[in-house]
């Protein structure tokens, strides 16, 4: 048991298992702390011109992920100003949007998208 300024957590082990760290959770099942696990995807993708105001999305397979499970993306390029964001859109696929807010038309050439995600 462990005691934090009032907060009592209890953590049944039916495994041996060490805890360190300050704030920890711990799944149920896997006895994994929170964010530890983590699947990726990528693939090589060109966005089209993007014009102000507009944004476009494509997917990728992150096999393993599943809804709800947090999202990050990068792009191998400056993306002069975008905003991208990714969210996992059904098992096994992660959506990316890239939005373009910079006050005019940019094309991105062709580099490498990948997106991580954490259980």
């Amino acid at each position: 048991m462990v005691s934090i300024a009032g907060l009592v957590v209890t953590i049944d082990v039916v495994a041996d298992a060490t805890v360190s760290g300050a704030a920890v959770a711990y799944r149920n099942a896997a006895f994994a702390p929170y964010g530890d696990i983590k699947l990726s995807g990528s693939k090589t993708y060109d966005p089209p011109n993007i014009l102000n105001g507009a944004e476009t999305t494509t997917t990728l397979a992150v096999t393993g992920a599943a809804l709800g499970d947090f999202a990050v993306p990068s792009f191998s390029l400056d993306l002069q100003g975008f905003k991208m964001t990714a969210y996992i859109s059904s098992a096994n696929v992660a959506t990316v949007v890239l939005r373009n807010d910079t006050g005019g038309a940019i094309d991105l050439g062709s580099g490498t998208l990948s997106v991580r995600a954490f259980k």
